[in-house]
């Protein structure tokens, strides 16, 4: 099964319909990093990218951001 992953650019925010999705990171230093959270505030604007760990990806550490496949998250 191929899946095609759309990047968007770091000034582009993830819309309400990505809540309890992942996403992939592209960082141009050090590659690929799994956000498994992505937080939005009470009136449904973006927060921000978090970790497993719970540490938020600040907005200059990514270039790149796509939500993976529903498939991918189980």
């Amino acid at each position: 099964m191929n899946k095609i992953l759309t990047f968007h650019s770091n000034n582009e925010k993830p819309k309400t319909d990505c809540k309890n999705k992942i996403a992939l990171l592209y960082n141009p230093c050090d590659g690929y990093h799994l956000a498994e959270w992505i937080s939005f505030n009470d009136n449904d604007e973006f927060e921000g990218f978090y970790s497993f760990k719970g540490n938020r990806f600040s907005d200059n550490f990514y270039t790149l951001w796509a939500i993976l496949p529903d498939f991918l998250e189980n």
